[in-house]
């Protein structure tokens, strides 16, 4: 995640403003450093756009989302897109934009 990212959630904690992680990866490689800084136990969002469609894509978020689990052990996830099938182990909410909508309604 992008380091402005984070000094910006620093920054709205400060400002007793309640900021939820957005989670961001790449390939393994970046498991090293992309889920540093964010707190183990809390919430924590992420977004399944675009995954769906490509089978390499599904497949890396997959394992960031299994480390991320493993890290972070999150309380809640919110997510922002579809269902994409990933068994959360934890309280998980839905935000679905809309070209989700219009795929759910055949458009």
């Amino acid at each position: 995640m992008p380091r402005r990212t984070r000094q910006g959630a620093v920054f709205q904690q400060d400002m007793q403003v309640k900021a939820i992680p957005t989670l961001s990866w790449a390939e393994d490689a970046s498991f090293q450093f992309c889920f540093d800084g964010i707190e183990p136990g809390g919430t924590v969002s992420v977004s399944t756009i675009g995954v769906k469609r490509d089978k390499e894509s599904m497949e890396v978020w997959k394992a960031g989302m299994d480390e991320a689990i493993k890290r972070l052990k999150p309380s809640a996830v919110v997510v922002y897109g579809g269902d994409i099938g990933y068994k959360f182990p934890c309280k998980t909410v839905y935000f679905e934009n809309a070209v989700t909508e219009k795929m759910k309604n055949g458009r």
